[in-house]
């Protein structure tokens, strides 16, 4: 029995191997004056077993349908929010390439950040097959990019995982990259991704204040700010607070939430879809003295991709 258990495992080990050395990465992204839109979408993972046998929700069909959609929408650029696989095995990210074929064929350029799922499982094996996909990550798994006149700065949330010392070295980080894009005279605006959202009315999680207390301050303050996009809370909420815009856009596909509404609702929701959420992605249309936001999406997989929403974020 030891021989074969032995046995078992060398194989397995020799077969993730073979396999690692499959992986493609995706176009990376040059800063640069684009023209087009760019989307965002996150929490593509798929239900596990055990959420399944609670009686949380099956997407699969519902996220190949959006990624089929998105594939097809004119952008320049594709920002995933994180949890973009349930867990780090290769397994995942195997299923992960499949559903994102059709972005691959397009050589259309993917930026990741860390969600938690991104973490579970054997983080080893993961953060190579993550750098690997996503050459951003390479260096760092905090970075920016700035996309016609808006900077884009991309945050890993995960304090525990990232410890102690990291964490202060992205908080530096991020101080830096705010004075830069203060100083610029070509960016006119600043948007800020993030996993973990610092506010939502979610009833699975709650606000984050650890990702207020790191990351708000700073961008309360500087009047090139204009919005936080999150992941996490699956669904899609909006939010305004001193006039910085809050999106939640976790509509890729995990089993989504319920939310705190009446006098349970701890901020007010801007937007007026109706609950469970819809089915989204967004598409950012820089303009001259403005972004555009749109929601794209479906309720259930018959219905057409549409837009459910749109609203502007002037410049200040």
């Amino acid at each position: 029995m030891k021989y074969l258990i032995a046995l078992a495992i060398f194989l397995s080990f020799g077969f993730s191997k073979k396999k690692m050395a499959e992986i493609v990465p995706f176009e990376d992204f040059d800063s640069g004056g684009y023209q087009l839109p760019f989307a965002v979408i996150g929490d593509t993972q798929k239900t596990s077993k055990f959420e399944a046998l609670i009686g949380r929700e099956r997407n699969y069909k519902k996220t190949k349908k959006l990624i089929s959609a998105l594939a097809e929408e004119e952008v320049d650029l594709i920002v995933h929010l994180g949890d973009a696989i349930f867990s780090g095995k290769y397994r995942e990210w195997h299923k992960f390439n499949q559903l994102m074929s059709p972005i691959r064929e397009n050589e259309t350029p993917l930026l990741l950040i860390m969600g938690n799922h991104e973490y579970s499982g054997n983080k080893s094996k993961s953060f190579k097959i993550i750098k690997k996909q996503f050459p951003q990550m390479v260096l760092s798994k905090w970075y920016a990019r700035e996309y016609s006149n808006i900077a884009l700065i991309f945050l890993d949330t995960n304090k525990k995982k990232l410890g102690e010392e990291n964490w202060s070295r992205q908080k530096k980080w991020y101080l830096e990259k705010i004075k830069l894009y203060k100083d610029d005279p070509n960016i006119l605006g600043l948007m800020l991704f993030t996993h973990h959202p610092p506010f939502t009315n979610s009833k699975l999680t709650n606000d984050e204040k650890y990702v207020e207390k790191a990351f708000l301050t700073p961008f309360f303050t500087e009047k090139k700010a204009l919005a936080v996009i999150s992941g996490h809370a699956h669904g899609f909420e909006h939010f305004i607070k001193r006039d910085k815009h809050f999106i939640i856009s976790a509509g890729g596909g995990g089993p989504r939430v319920k939310y705190h509404t009446g006098k349970k609702m701890r901020h007010i929701d801007r937007s007026k879809l109706s609950i469970p959420r819809p089915f989204n992605y967004l598409l950012i249309e820089p303009k001259t003295k403005s972004i555009n936001v749109k929601v794209r999406g479906f309720y259930n997989i018959e219905d057409n991709i549409k837009t459910l929403e749109s609203f502007d974020i002037s410049f200040n």
